[in-house]
């Protein structure tokens, strides 16, 4: 979703949006391994 939005706006924006991807992404992770933990 943020991937699209982002390559129709142009170059930079559509880095920023993939960084945005990729971070939310290694949350995602960070949180799933945290909650496997306990």
């Amino acid at each position: 979703m943020f991937l699209v939005k982002g390559n129709t706006n142009g170059g930079k924006s559509g880095i920023e949006a993939l960084c945005f991807s990729f971070f939310s992404n290694l949350v995602l992770l960070h949180c799933l391994l945290k909650s496997l933990d306990f």
